[in-house]
């Protein structure tokens, strides 16, 4: 229904705002890619458990998963159709992916994400632009 498909959209992208509202330090910043450490203790210590990755495979209709540290791999939304992730530097320009050296990738100030869930015939679009507050 389309109810299920704009709740299965809200829910990925609350978690997904929150998470990398939280980053600490990005290793892979990618169009389809999100990986990164989010110090959820507050300890300064980049423990394992600590790291998330958010990956989509590119392919219309397969889900859109997200890794904790070593764990196992969940479906966080499913039926996608796109998820793209951009990322703007501290003077608002677009900067190229993948965003290949930590230099780079620490001048990361706004990450845009698109997400959208396509269930039967219902098309669900969404869009967030978040500022990672630790960085």
């Amino acid at each position: 229904t389309r109810a299920e498909a704009s709740q299965n959209a809200r829910v990925a992208m609350e978690r997904i705002s929150t998470e990398i509202r939280q980053t600490r330090m990005i290793y892979v910043a990618d169009t389809r890619e999100y990986y990164f450490w989010t110090d959820r203790n507050r300890d300064m210590v980049e423990d394992t458990d600590e790291q998330i990755r958010y990956l989509w495979s590119g392919t219309p209709g397969d889900t859109l998963t997200r890794t904790r540290g070593t764990g196992a791999t969940e479906s966080i939304a499913e039926y996608v159709q796109n998820f793209q992730i951009e990322y703007r530097d501290q003077g608002n320009i677009i900067l190229s992916t993948p965003v290949g050296t930590q230099t780079l990738r620490d001048t990361i100030r706004l990450t845009t994400i698109n997400l959208t869930i396509k269930k039967d015939d219902r098309i669900i679009e969404m869009r967030v632009s978040l500022y990672p507050r630790n960085i």
